[in-house]
């Protein structure tokens, strides 16, 4: 199976077969899916049997249900590894034999390979439910700038700004649905007391003068976004910078010191007007870090003025220049799930993490970047 087809199998999934390989994969016995689902051991059984299949993991024998989840595992080890990070994948031993040929020359033949699949812990439910989302705090950062009245052809008859309003709105939800079970509301009082992103809190600003508020926008109900868009209308320039430093410094000082990671997603529909200051502010941030799953910063852009082939050219240039991966490009419209696209850029390689449209668009690009990690080291 190719990621195109895995990708199809994946997003073909029901919600509750999802959740169910999400669980799967953790670790999770039958028993304790089935009691954090509230369904019965043979329906999960049932589920694991048709993720098997959807993903062409078939077995001759129906009772046989188990020998395929290594290979499951085994799959999404390859091409989405994030889910499995709790799990030791190894392969144990491989059948081979030797045989003599007509000239007296040894061949080995290779048969099948083995695969076990062991926990390193003993998961619960509530390991499984504290996703890589849940002790991280999200930086949202809107283009307030006055091109954002445009109308383009993909946001049809409305403004960027209006289209932008439904998406962000989307993006807040799935953000806040996979961290609202982890959250401690004790933890979440202090953190709206102090003006900071809590758990299931989302941290919002929006940026387009050389000025910055001291404090973000919480956010902890999606629906609660459209009517910032309303209150907050374009306005001038789009300088990033001032707004972005105030966001990584935040993050310094309170989350880091936390244990806290930190995704920064900021929307736009064209270049910074102080694009060396962001790029500055993305390095310095860079040197504060020990791992490029710390941090991420992801720009979204949106709008016929978007210079794609700048921001392709942003991104890969800056995350070889650095010493981690972390500053990332995607399109609005290409985004289908802001969370398979936020976990996409914490696997062990992130700079082979292409979305699939610049791997049909750009593979000239793509090769070159792969071609210069393969060089020089593979970084972070």
């Amino acid at each position: 199976m190719n990621r195109w087809q895995f990708t199809e199998a994946f997003e073909g999934l029901t919600p509750r077969r999802r959740q169910v390989l999400k669980l799967l994969l953790a670790g999770v016995s039958d028993q304790d899916i089935a009691q954090s689902l509230h369904i019965e051991t043979s329906t999960v059984r049932k589920h694991v049997e048709n993720i098997c299949s959807a993903f062409r993991l078939r077995n001759e024998f129906p009772d046989e249900r188990r020998s395929k989840r290594g290979e499951l595992i085994a799959l999404f080890a390859k091409y989405q590894p994030e889910l499995v990070t709790r799990q030791t994948l190894s392969v144990t031993h491989q059948r081979s034999s030797e045989v003599v040929d007509d000239n007296n020359h040894k061949i080995v033949k290779r048969e099948d390979t083995e695969i076990r699949v062991t926990s390193e812990v003993r998961l619960t439910v509530k390991d499984v439910s504290d996703s890589l989302l849940s002790n991280r705090d999200i930086f949202i950062l809107i283009d307030q700038s006055g091109s954002m009245v445009r109308k383009d052809e993909d946001t049809g008859n409305q403004t960027r700004y209006e289209y932008l309003a439904e998406v962000v709105e989307g993006h807040i939800a799935a953000i806040l649905s996979v961290g609202s079970e982890s959250g401690n509301k004790a933890d979440e009082k202090i953190a709206m007391k102090q003006g900071y992103p809590a758990e299931n809190r989302v941290s919002v600003y929006f940026f387009s003068r050389e000025r910055v508020k001291p404090k973000p926008i919480l956010i902890n109900d999606a629906s609660q976004v459209w009517k910032l868009f309303v209150k907050n209308k374009p306005k001038t320039k789009t300088f990033v910078a001032p707004t972005l430093n105030h966001c990584v410094k935040t993050w310094l000082t309170e989350g880091k010191p936390n244990g806290k990671g930190a995704f920064f997603i900021i929307y736009t529909d064209g270049q910074f007007d102080d694009e060396e200051q962001f790029i500055q502010c993305i390095a310095s941030a860079c040197s504060k870090i020990g791992n490029h799953k710390d941090i991420k910063f992801f720009v979204l852009g949106l709008g016929k003025d978007i210079d794609i082939e700048h921001f392709l050219a942003l991104d890969f240039n800056v995350n070889q220049t650095m010493k981690f991966n972390i500053f990332v490009f995607d399109l609005v419209n290409e985004v289908d799930d802001i969370i398979e696209l936020l976990q996409r850029q914490l696997t062990d390689d992130p700079y082979l993490a292409f979305p699939d449209w610049v791997r049909i668009r750009h593979p000239d690009l793509v090769e070159k970047v792969i071609q210069g990690n393969r060089g020089d080291g593979v970084m972070g």
